[in-house]
């Protein structure tokens, strides 16, 4: 039986936006590493071990990603390792041992909420949390740093396994303007533990820190890419965005031909450029 070569444009709309909203390549004019921080010989800080890639879970629903105690890596002191504790928790060895971790997320990730998984039984010391950026300069300007979350719970409270959290409003980028001064640069997203100058001890221990983020399509520009898609258009915001991935260049013309009949040919077109399919060795 002969299968049909077409179907309408706006029957396929469905499968084209599911893609929009599950692959990161959408978010083209922002970046992201792909690699760790590696680590560092003999000096301060020590970068944490080398990291995964950004995670590979799609869709447009709420997303967590854990950056487990494992990953973590100590600032600010001469221990290159911290003391583990058991089920999966480290613990600073020296006094003042501050645990930090890159964070890896897709380009356009919103973040909505940061969690920190920690156990406290020291009602004289407490843990210093914080969620922050960085950006790089080579420009002859200085670096800008923000702290989006900062929390210090009460070391009074009831001891025990706890987690803290904060909700944020934060959409990761990789090029960015943070301190304000008209020059934009590489911009790193940071999770930090430290312990206050507390001793060294498993009365605090440390689990990790976990993100609740979501995928984003990249907003719409002001000027529309093509003639029959206007700025007025209901899927106005989706075609830019495949556009502006290199994911589609239109029908010719000037034109997205939105209500056009589409290929076999030509979705395979669009899926192998919104997967990025490469299959040589």
């Amino acid at each position: 039986m002969k299968t049909t070569t077409s179907f309408h444009r706006t029957v396929a709309w469905s499968a084209i936006l599911a893609l929009l909203v599950m692959l990161p390549a959408l978010q083209a004019q922002e970046g992201v590493p792909r690699d760790g921080l590696g680590t560092a010989s003999g000096t301060t800080p020590h970068g944490p071990p080398r990291l995964p890639a950004a995670p590979e879970a799609f869709g447009g629903n709420t997303q967590w990603t854990v950056y487990h105690a494992s990953l973590w890596g100590t600032w600010g002191s001469t221990t290159v390792n911290p003391g583990y504790a058991g089920s999966g928790y480290i613990y600073p060895t020296n006094p003042s041992d501050d645990f930090w971790v890159q964070v890896l997320l897709p380009k356009g990730a919103h973040v909505s909420q940061v969690q920190w998984l920690v156990y406290d039984n020291d009602t004289s010391c407490n843990w210093y949390m914080n969620f922050s950026r960085y950006e790089s300069a080579w420009d002859g300007s200085s670096p800008g740093t923000e702290d989006i979350v900062i929390l210090s719970p009460d070391p009074d409270a009831t001891p025990g396994y706890i987690m803290e959290w904060a909700n944020t409003d934060v959409t990761i980028r990789a090029w960015e303007d943070i301190d304000g001064d008209g020059l934009a640069h590489y911009v790193g997203y940071l999770l930090g533990a430290q312990t206050l100058g507390c001793g060294g001890g498993t009365s605090l221990r440390l689990f990790g820190a976990a993100l609740v983020w979501e995928r984003t399509v990249s907003p719409a520009p002001a000027t529309a890419t093509f003639t029959d898609v206007p700025t007025g258009h209901w899927a106005y915001q989706f075609v830019e965005a495949l556009a502006a991935s290199g994911i589609t260049a239109g029908c010719g013309g000037g034109n997205y031909c939105p209500d056009n009949p589409i290929t076999r040919a030509e979705m395979a077109v669009y899926l192998a450029s919104a997967l990025g399919l490469h299959w040589a060795q």
